[in-house]
């Protein structure tokens, strides 16, 4: 995708949301247009994966493989954004998520489990306990 700051041209990777705004990574630049919203893929199926953010899903896409594809997802883009995806979250009997390894990623689950009681949430965030906590994006 191609954006503009200050009258220069730059290119980044995208992930569309549902309100048609965009999520922007590129080397020099973490951004999004608006409207800023949730972005969700749905197959209709019993199961979601959740992100908090599209750089994560991409990753997850990149090692499953075609794997997640046969389910739902949610990317939150950011975390902020939970309140927004509880309606489509709700409605799965298992919820996987990616959250990530940190106080904010343990709040949000704390807060996915309170909120969606009839899901059994899997938490994934055991795949990170060898990565160092970063400074949030």
């Amino acid at each position: 995708m191609r954006y503009q700051v200050r009258c220069r041209c730059f290119f980044a990777i995208g992930l569309r949301n549902d309100c048609g705004g965009w999520e922007l990574r590129s080397e020099r630049f973490k951004g999004s247009s608006s409207p800023k919203q949730i972005t969700t893929i749905d197959h209709q199926a019993d199961r979601v994966i959740v992100f908090e953010g599209f750089m994560d899903f991409l990753a997850c896409l990149s090692m499953k493989h075609s794997a997640p594809l046969g389910i739902d997802a949610a990317v939150l883009n950011p975390v902020v954004n939970l309140p927004k995806a509880l309606p489509f979250l709700e409605r799965h009997p298992t919820v996987h998520a990616f959250l990530d390894n940190d106080e904010t990623g343990r709040h949000t689950l704390a807060e996915l489990t309170r909120r969606c009681p009839r899901s059994q949430m899997i938490d994934h965030a055991y795949l990170f306990l060898d990565y160092p906590q970063t400074v949030s994006e």
